[in-house]
């Protein structure tokens, strides 16, 4: 959903735009906007950026920043998570019928990727016996 915390009806207004009489308001001054208290902690918007709620790239930057948010918190916060998820080993417990192309698209690998990973167990790829604790990640 798109916020805008931009009180445009008070600025056609108070503009004369549209047929509204100007207002007598000091044009002096800039407008400033209201500050923008931000309703979520950085662990949440962290979750919601890899959830893909606010975009990438230059765009993420300009929604949080807009949204009142620290961009440079919540990126560190990102990075930390990816940084976190990639570290942790993920293991599988092979089972009758499996086979190792079709555990490696189960986790989005490849079956290269599973035999380096298991170097000892995995010498020859069309061989994986039940019971068998493989790392797929």
């Amino acid at each position: 959903m798109d916020y805008a915390y931009v009180d445009y009806p008070a600025i056609i207004q108070n503009g004369g735009f549209n047929d509204f009489t100007k207002s007598a308001s000091d044009d002096s001054k800039p407008a400033t906007p209201a500050s923008v208290t931000p309703a979520k902690t950085v662990d949440e918007l962290a979750q919601e950026v890899l959830d893909g709620k606010w975009g990438n790239g230059t765009d993420r930057k300009e929604r949080l920043t807009a949204a009142g948010y620290d961009y440079s918190a919540v990126q560190a916060k990102v990075n930390a998570l990816v940084i976190k998820q990639e570290s942790t080993p993920v293991y599988y417990t092979v089972k009758s019928g499996d086979t190792l192309s079709g555990i490696a698209k189960k986790y989005d690998t490849t079956v290269s990727v599973i035999q380096k990973l298991n170097p000892t167990l995995i010498k020859n790829v069309n061989l994986i016996l039940t019971g068998w604790k493989i790392r797929v990640k």
